[in-house]
């Protein structure tokens, strides 16, 4: 409970900069897991096999120490359905049009209405995953044979691809934490919110990624992993050819594409906000700073 010179403080922020806090610890979880948790990155990480736990982890300690965009997304989740294709200009520029105009539609509204797309994309993408974790045991238990053994660690390598694909889990899987922070002035108590926020979300992440690629390590072959778009990959081969397999993997790519949407209504939320804070930090010029 806040004290009453927190609540005064709290009020005259609020009074002093317009912004209405609208952000709690529910929604700046889901927004951490929506931003971070890149679907690409487990067909990334199962390049080298059983090796990928041991990089996984080494990558979530070496952020503890130092503390792509809509359309490609669209495109290649949609390549082949609707007669869209990646190989067409037009089609690909529809797409980023489209998002541009999504995202200015939805900032504009506010994190009032933001928040709950940011919220719906982080669930189905927690969702999505939760289909990919499963997928081996559902293939088992219809006879397919699948390799499937998370506790089989091996030591990577010392090659360069190891370092490289090293770099690529420490530096592009695990960036994002700090992206929350663009928005402190609209959550409820940032100071604890967002914190608490890490907290929570910090071990849901670090498990989709890891048992997510458990997965496709598991059911695709490793000189056929799609690099793009391994999650319907893998619940396709899972599943199999039947009509469910192409159902799930047909519901999968929805919600790739609205994970990507919501992704890209928050990015665009938080590159919007950051001229505005420089702003008010006097960081930025004469010309744009707040009379």
């Amino acid at each position: 409970m806040e004290s009453e010179p927190q609540v005064a403080a709290s009020a005259a922020s609020d009074a002093a900069h317009g912004l209405r806090r609208e952000l709690g610890v529910g929604s700046l979880v889901l927004t951490q897991i929506l931003y971070i948790v890149g679907a690409s990155w487990v067909g990334v990480a199962a390049t080298v096999g059983q090796a990928h736990v041991v990089l996984w982890i080494a990558a979530v300690a070496l952020l503890a120490i130092i503390g792509v965009s809509l359309a490609s997304a669209i495109a290649y989740a949609l390549d082949g359905y609707g007669g869209f294709s990646v190989e067409n200009p037009w089609h690909v520029r529809l797409a980023s049009f489209a998002a541009i105009a999504i995202g200015a539609t939805v900032v504009s509204l506010g994190l009032r209405i933001g928040k709950w797309v940011h919220n719906v994309g982080g669930a189905v993408h927690v969702l999505s995953f939760l289909a990919l974790i499963i997928v081996p045991f559902v293939a088992m238990a219809h006879g397919r044979q699948v390799q499937y053994r998370p506790l089989d660690i091996a030591m990577p390598a010392a090659t360069l691809f190891t370092l490289n694909m090293f770099t690529k889990l420490a530096m592009g899987a695990f960036s994002g934490f700090e992206y929350v922070a663009i928005l402190a002035g609209e959550c409820r108590d940032p100071a604890r919110t967002i914190v608490r926020s890490v907290w929570i979300s910090t071990p849901i992440i670090i498990a989709m990624f890891i048992l997510g690629t458990c997965s496709v390590v598991a059911i695709v072959p490793h000189d056929q992993l799609d690099l793009i778009t391994p999650l319907p990959q893998t619940l396709r081969l899972g599943l199999g050819d039947g009509s469910m397999g192409h159902a799930v993997a047909g519901a999968i790519v929805v919600m790739i594409i609205l994970r990507q949407v919501a992704n890209m209504c928050f990015t665009f939320a938080g590159s919007v906000r950051l001229p505005m804070v420089a702003a008010w930090q006097g960081q930025a010029p004469g010309s744009l700073g707040l009379g």
